[in-house]
């Protein structure tokens, strides 16, 4: 599989995870006291670094007393064509900033989950079978990145017309440069995509246990002894 296909396939199961994950007050401080403020910081960090105009943020509140929002950060920019595409930049931060923090943060605990020959998905099982204190950390860290990396509906929406023209920019740069710049899109692809791939495998765990768990309880209630 190319390294594009296979950021494709991480990509979708990144947009599985919101969907899967049990959403209750337990998951969303578990993974979202880290998480969410990450996801928005991303946002806030890049549209620093591009110039935007940062007229409010809050990296993080309750979602339950704030119509499901657990954080924002509201910019502007002029309405310019170069602008248009670093809105792509501003509105994906937390899916590659989340990855770049994925990686970063595996090879401080030295877990050598991105080499080629280790199965990812079968190294975390293995490990959680030990319940070691640094696998617990590192895989609560990865989970709570990887849970709140995926851009919001809202970020999507921004960066729709963006996407666009960087798709038209990348094209008419492939027609001069076809070679180096399929060289540089394998090398970001494969990388986003490890990285992605790493933090789904971390977090299919969590997902089925916390789902065994709602389960049980809903049963429960339902079916009182």
């Amino acid at each position: 599989m190319s390294d594009v296909h296979s950021l494709i396939v991480s990509f979708l199961l990144l947009l599985l995870i919101p969907k899967l994950t049990v959403k209750n007050k337990v998951t969303y401080y578990l993974f979202g006291i880290i998480g969410v403020p990450i996801h928005e910081m991303s946002h806030y960090l890049i549209a620093r670094c591009v110039g935007f105009q940062i007229d409010d943020a809050k990296f993080i509140q309750d979602p339950s007393v704030n119509n499901g929002c657990a954080g924002y950060v509201v910019y502007r920019y002029k309405p310019t064509l170069i602008n248009e595409v670093l809105v792509v930049f501003v509105g994906l931060a937390p899916l590659y900033i989340g990855s770049v923090l994925i990686y970063l943060i595996t090879q401080f605990f030295g877990y050598p989950i991105f080499d080629k020959n280790v199965n990812a998905l079968q190294f975390v099982l293995d490990s959680m079978s030990t319940l070691d204190v640094k696998w617990v950390i590192y895989a609560w860290l990865v989970a709570s990145i990887t849970v709140n990396m995926m851009p919001s509906s809202q970020d999507l929406k921004t960066s729709v017309r963006g996407l666009l023209l960087f798709s038209l920019i990348i094209l008419l740069i492939s027609y001069f440069f076809k070679n180096e710049l399929m060289e540089i899109l394998a090398v970001f692809a494969g990388g986003l995509s490890s990285c992605i791939t790493v933090g789904v495998s971390v977090v299919v765990p969590f997902i089925a246990i916390f789902s065994i768990y709602n389960f049980i309880s809903s049963f429960r209630k339902k079916n009182p002894i």
